[in-house]
């Protein structure tokens, strides 16, 4: 090969490479461009489409395409819930026989988490193995948390070809996931046999699986007299109470919050408003006991979309028409978005 040969060829690669690096800052600045609007489904929607478009123009212009690039989109989809445009796009590249690389791999496994589908998350782990492609332990924390036992097991003996020991948090994963307390004992010796200390996070997650106001009560005591209680575990107790419309438990439970040094948050609002939504009180009691926590919330700052969610629900169960209206007027004239939620339950009651 002569020198200008030699010459042209690097400073193909050389552009090549300049090349690749702004495609993939372009995909990032088009990211970026959603800054905090991360519920507004119209602008996530629209930058989704300006994405595929700049990747289907660059594919147009035969540009080889660089996989950094493909991680950014998909990821961006998995995050933002545009589930059906990213598996549209996986599929494209397994048809054009793109080779998926690392970024690529765990970009689809997000996406696979967010869909809870076990059995891809297991293809693309045999993958990645064959591949000899390390995946890294945050993942394995985010696919412990979706796949249930005993897939999660096999999820776990991955993580030793990895050369990961799993820690607390992979194990708590595993405890979230649980489809009842029975399996509970296996999770606790896991731990155990790694030497590790079930902490706040292991019993939160085992009271959020107990589905039983029974056993989530004996779970708190034990968390009680170990000194392991937080905010987050009065919330998931009071999930549970919630789920068979015990009102003056989740009442209960948020006052000794309260008392605890913990302040109220939108999801404890929004709790005690489903509550009295799902309880046997008369339709002017759950009126009244939702105007008054709805209010406090709003004092305290808690305007959130959730909230609003759930006092729509209460006026819809009470066929509070006149209140459900103004409720919609006082969104517009605080300048707050109508979220779909609120719009469904709202449309629901003519």
């Amino acid at each position: 090969m002569n020198r200008q040969a030699v010459a042209l060829r690097r400073l193909f690669s050389q552009s090549s490479r300049e090349y690749e690096k702004a495609t993939v800052k372009d995909f990032l600045e088009i990211k970026n461009k959603l800054g905090g609007r991360r519920h507004d489904s119209v602008k996530i929607r629209e930058l989704s489409y300006e994405m595929l478009a700049k990747l289907n123009d660059m594919k147009s212009k035969g540009a080889i395409v660089d996989r950094k690039c493909y991680a950014v989109v998909v990821e961006f989809l998995a995050v933002h819930n545009q589930k059906k445009i990213a598996n549209n796009l996986l599929t494209n590249l397994r048809e054009d026989n793109i080779v998926f690389n690392k970024e690529l791999y765990e970009a689809a496994i997000m996406l696979a988490v967010k869909e809870r589908d076990s059995e891809l998350i297991m293809t693309y782990l045999a993958e990645m193995k064959t591949l000899r492609i390390r995946v890294s332990s945050t993942l394995f924390r985010e696919i412990l948390s979706v796949v249930k036992l005993p897939r999660a097991l096999e999820v776990l003996s991955h993580m030793k070809q990895n050369r990961w020991l799993p820690s607390i948090t992979h194990y708590n994963a595993m405890a979230g996931c649980l489809s009842n307390l029975s399996q509970a004992p296996l999770v606790l010796k896991l731990i155990s046999e790694r030497g590790l200390v079930p902490d706040s996070e292991t019993f939160n997650n085992l009271i959020a699986v107990s589905h039983d106001p029974a056993k989530a009560d004996k779970l708190f005591e034990v968390m009680t007299k170990r000194k392991l209680v937080n905010k987050k575990t009065y919330i998931v107790l009071a999930n549970v109470h919630k789920a068979v419309g015990d009102y003056e438990s989740v009442v209960e439970i948020f006052t000794n919050m309260t008392k605890a040094g913990h302040q109220h948050s939108a999801v404890s609002y929004g709790i005690l408003l489903k509550t009295i939504a799902l309880s046997d009180k008369t339709h002017q009691q759950k009126l009244e006991e939702a105007e008054t926590i709805f209010a406090s919330a709003l004092s305290n700052g808690h305007a959130s979309e959730i909230l609003y969610i759930r006092m729509m629900e209460v006026l819809r169960l009470c066929n509070a028409r006149r209140r459900a209206t103004d409720l919609i007027s006082d969104m517009k004239g605080n300048g707050l978005r109508i979220h779909p939620g609120v719009k469904q339950e709202y449309d629901s009651m003519w």
